[in-house]
């Protein structure tokens, strides 16, 4: 319910992905400070096992797929269950926004979500050293390129 809520407000106010992907960078941040707080190294490990697949994949169906799985790893480790609710719903609005503005081109995938895959490394990295700060700045800069990727790949 909450997730098709969410995708009403964003399809009837006319949302676009840089409203959407803002929000879900405020609500990354929290998660992540959460996860350096609360997270098991176990879940932690599965955080990085999740960032892994989703740089090693080519097309662009599973790569959405193994992206969503990162991002809700990233919520869930939070500890916080209302909070990794609106990531999840937030996240699959996110990924459905990202594939209409990236075609189905060979080099789509690459340019935005293959060229992220250091970004999402650093956030492991930062989570595993249990460093709040720098974590909640990988994510920021995380879903600042992003969004600047997704322009680029709109422009083109």
């Amino acid at each position: 319910l909450m997730s098709v809520s969410i995708s009403s407000v964003v399809q009837f106010e006319k949302m676009g992905a840089r409203d959407v992907f803002g929000l879900l960078a405020v609500l990354h941040s929290y998660a992540v400070r959460l996860a350096v707080e609360r997270a098991t190294d176990d879940e932690i490990a599965s955080l990085r096992r999740a960032a892994e697949r989703a740089g090693a994949v080519e097309r662009i169906a599973q790569g959405a797929e193994e992206l969503r799985e990162f991002h809700h790893t990233l919520s869930a480790i939070s500890h916080h269950p209302l909070l990794a609710a609106l990531c999840r719903a937030i996240v699959d609005i996110q990924l459905g926004l990202a594939a209409s503005h990236a075609s189905e081109r060979a080099g789509s995938r690459k340019a935005v979500a293959g060229s992220l895959q250091g970004m999402r490394m650093d956030v492991v990295e930062a989570v595993e050293a249990r460093d709040a700060e720098r974590a909640v700045a990988m994510v920021d800069a995380y879903h600042g390129r992003t969004l600047d990727l997704l322009g680029a790949a709109a422009r083109s």
